[in-house]
């Protein structure tokens, strides 16, 4: 019983220590996403979904994979935009690939 006892609290031990690890990894993620999102602006009268996929190196420089979207103009904006961005991170996995939709409707 005793050793059963004992698998137990070794197993509840291993799953909050990688329920902890987990959380910090994604609160990570969730932050830089924060980040750049907030220093994007609507760009003008343009209109359009945008897909991008980055990375984020150790010193917060954002590095283009790719950019998607069926307007051109946006496609090149937020090309430029992120390519020009540097964001503040404490820690980050500099091989995790980051992957946003941005949605620019005109505001009326």
């Amino acid at each position: 019983m005793k050793s059963l006892k004992f698998i137990f609290l070794f197993a509840l031990i291993t799953l909050v220590s990688s329920s902890s690890a987990f959380a910090t990894k994604t609160e990570s993620k969730d932050d830089v996403k924060t980040q750049v999102t907030k220093k994007i602006s609507h760009p003008g009268e343009e209109e359009g979904a945008v897909n991008a996929q980055f990375t984020v190196d150790q010193d917060g420089e954002i590095h283009v994979i790719e950019v998607q979207s069926r307007n051109k103009k946006l496609k090149n904006f937020l090309s430029k935009k992120l390519r020009q961005m540097n964001i503040e991170v404490e820690s980050v996995n500099t091989k995790e690939i980051f992957n946003l939709n941005f949605i620019f409707k005109k505001e009326y």
